[in-house]
C-alpha cells in the first residue's frame, strides 16, 4: 500500500453544511459570553440592593446559568472535533487502538484526559481534549467572578448632617439656650458619661444615618495641655499636730461609692487621724499639706510654672496643679523611685480645625491644626491668666473681647464668658482622692472619681492616663457647649450622609478564563475544519453508524482475532490492542487492514 487515502474535495457551502451545528454552537457561546459581560458590566461597582432580577434570581445564579450553558455550547464542537480527528488520523496507517482512544476522548472528561496523557500534546486533537478538561475544572469556579465587598452609599434623600462653625461665643448665647447651668451640666456629663464615643468628642454633629462625613472646618474651641513639673517640687515631712491637712472636708467628703454627705464626718475624721505627711511647695507659692496616703489632688494654681513663656498662657481660662503622692508604701505599687509627682494643667481658648466623621453611629473628631495667638486691635494681646481672669490686660485697661485670626476669618470670645468658664472648671475639677491598703477610698469633688482610676495599674506610679482623661473630657464638654451656638455667631457646615451596604465587584480575570476557553475552542474548530478539508475526508465526527460500517470484512476479522488472542481464562477480553500489530487505514469510507509494519513515527504521527 502507498499509505495514502483517496482525497475528496468539498465546496465551501458543503463544508458549512457539514459543520453547521458546531458553527451555531460556537456562535451561541460567544453570544452568551457577550451577554454575561454586558450583565456584569451593568452591576459592577453597584450596591447589591440595586440588583433586581426576574424570578428572584441572584446574580450568582445568573452567572452560573449562563456559564454552564456557554460551556455546553462550546463543548459540542470541541468533542465533535476530537471525534473527527479519529477519522483524520486514520487517513494513514495507524494502530487500531488509536481509534478507541480518540473515540473515548470524544465522550467526556476521562477519555479526554487519557488522550492528553497518551499523546503528550504530540497530536492536534490533544489541544481540544485539554481545553475540554480545563473547561470542566474551571466551571467549578465560575461564581468566583462575583465578589461582595462592604462599602457605603450616599443618602441624598435623607436630612443633611451638619456641624456648627462658631465664630464668637459669649454668655448671651449661653443664656439664650441653657441658662447658667449649661457649662456646669457639660462638665458633669463629660466627667461621668462612660460612653467613650461621646466624652472625648469636641464637636456636636447631627447625622441622620449611621455614617456621615463632613468637610474640615475651623471653629472656636477650648484646649487643654498637661506638663509635668515634678522637678520644681520642694517637699518636707510635716505633722498635723498644729496645722490640719490641706484636704477640704465637708458634706462632700465621702467614702467612694457613698452618696453626698454619707459618713462625711467619719471620712474626714479618718483623714485627720493620720499624724504624719508631707508638704509640697511649688515656685509659684503653691503649697499643700497632705497625709501619708495614696493621694491625687487637683486644685487651681496662683501662677504658672511650666507655661511662663508659652503664648497659650495669655488666653488661659484656668491653671491647675495636680499632685500625686504615693504615701502609703504598703500598697503594692512596685518600684517607686518618685513618691511625689506634680503636673500643671492649663485650659485655654483656641481655634481648632477639625476633621469630623460618624462611623457606625460613633462620632470621631480630630483637631488637625490649632491656633491660639490672641490679638487686641490687631496686635498681640499682652494677657496672662491672672489678667484674663480679672478681666483686665497689662497696660491696656479692661478687655471685653479676645480675638483670634485664623486664615481669613476672625474668632472671638467674651472675657466675661472666659471668666465664667474658668470658674466652672475650678469648681467641678477641684478635688482629691485618697486610699490606703486597708481598702478605705475617700473622695472629695466630682473629678476625684476619675483621678486615680489608673493609680494602681502602673508599677512605676504613672498617674498621667487618669489626669489626661479628666482634662480631655472637661475640654470636650466645654466645646460641646460652644458648638450649641445657633444664632448669628455661627454658621452651619453641611455634610453628607452615607448608608452601609454591600457592593458588587466583578473579578474580570475569572471571566477571562471563560473567554479564553471559547477562543481556544474556536481556534481548534477552525484548524480541524481546515485539516479535514485538506485531507479530503468527509466530516463523520461522532457518527455511530459510520463507526459501525467503517471496518471492512478483512479488517473486522483481524480485529476479532486480536481480541480473541487477548482473552484470559476468565473469558473476558482485555482490549489492550496497543501491543498488537493490527494497523488500519481509512480508504474510500472503509477502515482496511494495513499489512505494512510501520512505527507511528514512520506513519506520520505528528501530521494528519
Amino acid at each position: 500500500m502507498d499509505g495514502t487515502a483517496t482525497r475528496r474535495v468539498f465546496g465551501l457551502w458543503t463544508t458549512v453544511r457539514h459543520w453547521l451545528l458546531e458553527i451555531l454552537s460556537l456562535l451561541a457561546s460567544v453570544g452568551l459570553l457577550c451577554t454575561l459581560v454586558a450583565v456584569l458590566n451593568v452591576f459592577d461597582n453597584q450596591p447589591l440592593s440595586t440588583v433586581l432580577l426576574p424570578a428572584s434570581l441572584s446574580l450568582n445564579s445568573v452567572v452560573a446559568i449562563i456559564g454552564v450553558v456557554a460551556k455546553g455550547c462550546f463543548s459540542v464542537p470541541l468533542l465533535e472535533c476530537v471525534s473527527q480527528w479519529k477519522w483524520n488520523w486514520f487517513h494513514r496507517s495507524r494502530p487500531v487502538d488509536h481509534f478507541d482512544a480518540f473515540d473515548q476522548a470524544s465522550r467526556g472528561l476521562w477519555g479526554s484526559a487519557a488522550l492528553v496523557w497518551r499523546f503528550h500534546f504530540r497530536h492536534a486533537a490533544t489541544l481540544g481534549a485539554a481545553v475540554y478538561v480545563i473547561s470542566v475544572m474551571v466551571s467549578l469556579f465560575t461564581q468566583e467572578t462575583i465578589a461582595y465587598v462592604p462599602g457605603v452609599v450616599r443618602l441624598d434623600d435623607s436630612p443633611a448632617p451638619s456641624v456648627r462653625q462658631v465664630y464668637h461665643w459669649g454668655l448671651d448665647d449661653l443664656h439664650k439656650k441653657f441658662g447658667d447651668l449649661a457649662v456646669d451640666a457639660a462638665l458633669l456629663t463629660s466627667l461621668f458619661d462612660e460612653r467613650g464615643a461621646r466624652t472625648a468628642i469636641d464637636v456636636l454633629a447631627t447625622c441622620s444615618s449611621a455614617n456621615c462625613t463632613f468637610p474640615t472646618f475651623t471653629t472656636l474651641s477650648v484646649c487643654s495641655d498637661i506638663v509635668e513639673i515634678t522637678s520644681s517640687i520642694i517637699s518636707r515631712n510635716v505633722t498635723n499636730a498644729e496645722v490640719p491637712w490641706d484636704l477640704a472636708s465637708d458634706s462632700e467628703t465621702r467614702y467612694l461609692g457613698g452618696a453626698p454627705g454619707s459618713a462625711g464626718d467619719e471620712a474626714a475624721q479618718f483623714i485627720r487621724n493620720f499624724s504624719s505627711g508631707v508638704e509640697v511647695i511649688l515656685p509659684n507659692d503653691f503649697a499643700i499639706r497632705i497625709p501619708n496616703m495614696n493621694i491625687a489632688h487637683l486644685s487651681p494654681m496662683n501662677g504658672t510654672v511650666a507655661f511662663k513663656d508659652d503664648i497659650r498662657y495669655r488666653v488661659g481660662l484656668i491653671d491647675m496643679a495636680a499632685i500625686f503622692y504615693n504615701g502609703d508604701t504598703k500598697i503594692p505599687n512596685g518600684p517607686n523611685p518618685t513618691p511625689i509627682r506634680a503636673f500643671e494643667v492649663l485650659f485655654y481658648m483656641c481655634v481648632n480645625t477639625y476633621d469630623v466623621n460618624v462611623t457606625n453611629s460613633i462620632i470621631s473628631s480630630t483637631a488637625v491644626s490649632s491656633h491660639h495667638t490672641p490679638t487686641v486691635s490687631g496686635a498681640e494681646a499682652p494677657l496672662g491668666c491672672g489678667a484674663l481672669c480679672n478681666g483686665t490686660g497689662s497696660g491696656t485697661g479692661t478687655i471685653s473681647n479676645i480675638a483670634f485670626h485664623a486664615g481669613d476669618s476672625e474668632y472671638s470670645v467674651d472675657v466675661s464668658s472666659a471668666q465664667y468658664i474658668g470658674a466652672s472648671i475650678a469648681r467641678y475639677l477641684s478635688g482629691w482622692r485618697a486610699s490606703t491598703n486597708k481598702g478605705e477610698d475617700i473622695i472629695h469633688g466630682y473629678s476625684a472619681y476619675k483621678l486615680m482610676d489608673d493609680f494602681d495599674s502602673y508599677p512605676a506610679f504613672g498617674p498621667e492616663p487618669s489626669l489626661s482623661l479628666v482634662a480631655r473630657r472637661a475640654a470636650a464638654g466645654l466645646n460641646q457647649v460652644i458648638q450649641s451656638t445657633e444664632w448669628g455667631n455661627s454658621i452651619v457646615v453641611w455634610g453628607q450622609a452615607w448608608e452601609s451596604t454591600v457592593f458588587i465587584r466583578v473579578q474580570w480575570g475569572w471571566l477571562g478564563l471563560l473567554a479564553g476557553e471559547i477562543g481556544l475552542a474556536i481556534a481548534f474548530f477552525c484548524y480541524t475544519v481546515y485539516a479535514t478539508h485538506r485531507i479530503g475526508i468527509k466530516p463523520l465526527k461522532s457518527s455511530s453508524m459510520a463507526t459501525l460500517l467503517a471496518l471492512d470484512a478483512q479488517a473486522r476479522t483481524a480485529v476479532e482475532d486480536a481480541v480473541s488472542a487477548e482473552k484470559g481464562e476468565s473469558g473476558w477480553a482485555r482490549m489492550d490492542l496497543d501491543e498488537t500489530k493490527v494497523r488500519l487505514q481509512l480508504k474510500d469510507r472503509h477502515l482496511v487492514l494495513d499489512s505494512d509494519d510501520k512505527t507511528d513515527k514512520e506513519a506520520g504521527l505528528l501530521t494528519p
